[in-house]
């Protein structure tokens, strides 16, 4: 084997051993995802606020939700087919109490089909403004047992 020839083995040697690095990563990194979610679940409401398509043209749903009076805006897919809401609708969340952001959509099945669990927004006037939840009334503590 002559010189060039060793050089492009060992080339060749270096781009697989890095990208077996790299997958592994990856794999580690949605395994830890999801059983850190399925160790720490928490659940709480949301607001669905857009939907868009993502960049393989797959049906995205933007929603917001509060953990630990934090703000956080995610996305989750939806199928066009059998998911039915509306903007302004309160979906369910499952997040990680210790990394929020690890969240998605709580579904549930009917009729053999997985669909995002919604709670309808009552009909509103046109001229109605939606205000997010005012955490403080929420979040305090109840007189009653003082």
């Amino acid at each position: 084997m002559n010189e060039n020839e060793k050089k492009e083995v060992a080339k060749s040697l270096k781009i697989i051993i890095v990208s077996i690095f790299c997958l592994t990563g990856i794999i580690w990194y949605y395994i830890h995802d999801s059983n850190q979610l399925k160790k720490e679940a928490r659940n709480t409401k949301g607001v669905i606020v857009e939907t868009f398509s993502g960049p393989r043209g797959d049906n995205l749903v933007r929603f917001e939700f509060y953990a630990n009076n934090i703000k956080y805006i995610s996305s989750d897919g939806y199928s066009i087919r059998d998911d039915e809401f509306n903007l302004g609708d309160t979906c369910f969340v499952e997040y990680a109490k210790t990394n929020p952001k690890n969240c998605h959509l709580v579904r549930i099945t009917i009729n053999g089909n997985k669909v995002i669990k919604i709670q309808k927004l009552n009909p509103q006037k046109e001229d109605s403004i939606f205000y997010p939840p005012n955490l403080k009334y929420l979040n305090r503590k109840d007189s009653i047992n003082k």
